[in-house]
């Protein structure tokens, strides 16, 4: 009699441990987003404070995290370049998931100032075919050219090899070449005056 006893007793205390078990846990779900442009956040990391239940936001943005005790329970939540959040006293109930919407902001942070300079010779062409007789300048170069009076023809009337025939025409001749011969770029386009004054080559 005394071992059915303990049998039946033992028998009733598994049964409410597994009910325990079962009762006293809950699921937490929810869906992580931008708090700017509201698109879900792939890979952020939830976790709840002082437990090992931990949770990893899906392509579109949701998560869910399994036999979380129920009561008030913390949470942090990370994701690369945003700002962690945590959440605060959350209380899980047993007859009902708790499902939650997180929203992150972007971490902004102030960076040094970068300073990109040209190392390129100006003396040589951007046009890498371009062996012998070719000089690029900027507008910047006209100014600094006594009596080019921003005109680019004039200005390279001051490079070796380069002269014109006379300040009545525009052309100018480079090592003895015909003016018809030369080739204008203006930012990479190819024009057949530099100005528009008279007409090709003139």
């Amino acid at each position: 009699m005394k071992k059915k006893m303990i049998l039946i007793f033992m028998l009733i205390m598994n049964i409410s441990i597994s009910y325990t078990q079962n009762t006293f846990t809950q699921n937490i779900r929810g869906i992580i987003i931008d708090a700017d442009s509201k698109k879900p956040i792939e890979g952020a990391s939830v976790r709840i404070l002082n437990s090992n239940l931990t949770a990893i936001s899906g392509k579109n943005g949701m998560f869910t995290i399994g036999q979380v005790p129920i009561g008030r329970q913390d949470m942090i939540v990370t994701q690369t370049g945003y700002e962690s959040k945590s959440l605060f006293s959350i209380l899980v109930t047993s007859g009902k998931e708790l499902d939650l919407t997180i929203s992150l902001t972007e971490s902004i942070q102030q960076l040094q100032e970068v300073t990109v300079k040209s190392t390129r010779s100006k003396i040589k062409a951007l046009n890498e075919f371009a062996t012998a007789s070719a000089r690029q300048f900027s507008v910047e170069e006209t100014k600094r050219y006594a009596a080019a009076v921003f005109d680019p023809a004039r200005m390279a009337q001051n490079f070796a090899g380069v002269n014109n025939n006379g300040d009545m025409q525009n052309e100018i001749v480079v090592r003895g070449n015909s003016p018809k011969g030369l080739l204008w770029r203006l930012e990479g386009i190819e024009i057949p005056n530099p100005n528009h004054f008279g007409g090709l080559a003139t």
